[in-house]
């Protein structure tokens, strides 16, 4: 499902999941940004996510696919 959505998907792609599904989206090749990397919106989201998720124990991981 996801090989179908990319490939009909502008460049680039960016998505946000939990920092521990990270490994699963490289596979498609996606790459986490650093947080200099990121746009303000998804600065401030992850910002926001991260305070929410802090008791889980979790992060939000924002990615990006360019080619």
């Amino acid at each position: 499902i996801i090989q179908r959505l990319l490939a009909d998907s502008p460049r680039p792609v960016y998505l946000t999941c939990r920092s521990d599904l990270e490994p699963f989206y490289v596979k498609f090749g996606f790459r986490s940004l650093a947080s200099a990397e990121l746009t303000p919106y998804f600065r401030r989201i992850q910002k926001l996510a991260n305070l929410m998720m802090f008791r889980e124990g979790m992060t939000l991981s924002v990615m990006r696919l360019d080619l």
